[in-house]
């Protein structure tokens, strides 16, 4: 088995727990759990705290990450602020453009559309209705109501946004989010295409 060692800088730690979640998930939805497993760098302790540091030090944080700390793989989190697929394609073009060659291949930035809770209220709804394939639109709610909808207030205590997030990704349905978000289908097709190629 290959253990990929992972490295994590973004905007807040409801990122880092979808993170996390998800990789841990991520080889048993994909038949690998016999061959890979993702463990985060515990003594990577760089943080982003908000997007403009993040945009601003991001690409310092995959080379220290991946070179400094020999991490396989580094994530960046970025939430998007914004409701249209253009303007995620632009930020992550423009991201990408300012990572060194040889990082590329080994970084992958997940832009949510507008925000890391819109991604959770798919997985919200999932759980809430297991037997429906309806379709919503929760991209298009605001950012402070798709916050309010998943932990009762706009702005979150920290400690209950890290609870809600942690049980509603516990057991992710990772292939309904991909059917409904196009800006997570980008994310983890780019890393599925990287663990196809190991």
């Amino acid at each position: 088995m290959r253990t990929l060692k992972y490295g994590y800088f973004g905007e807040d730690h409801a990122q880092q727990i979808f993170l996390e979640n998800y990789l841990l998930q991520l080889p048993v939805y994909l038949g690998l759990v016999a061959h890979v497993m993702f463990v985060r760098d515990e003594h990577f302790k760089l943080k982003g705290h908000d997007r403009p540091n993040v945009l601003r030090i991001f690409s310092e944080a995959v080379q220290q990450g991946l070179t400094f700390h020999e991490q396989d793989v580094f994530f960046v989190g970025l939430d998007l602020d914004d409701e249209k697929m253009q303007e995620h394609e632009r930020l992550h073009g423009e991201m990408v453009g300012k990572l060194g060659g040889t990082f590329i291949d080994k970084t992958f930035i997940f832009i949510p559309v507008q925000c890391i809770e819109h991604w959770l209220l798919y997985l919200k709804y999932k759980k809430d209705h297991p037997h429906s394939n309806k379709n919503e639109a929760y991209e298009r709610i605001s950012r402070p109501e798709a916050k309010k909808q998943m932990y009762g207030f706009p702005r979150p205590v920290a400690e209950k946004q890290s609870k809600v997030v942690a049980d509603l990704t516990q057991n992710m349905d990772i292939n309904w989010l991909e059917n409904r978000s196009a800006s997570f289908r980008h994310f983890h097709l780019k890393v599925t295409d990287f663990l196809s190629k190991m």
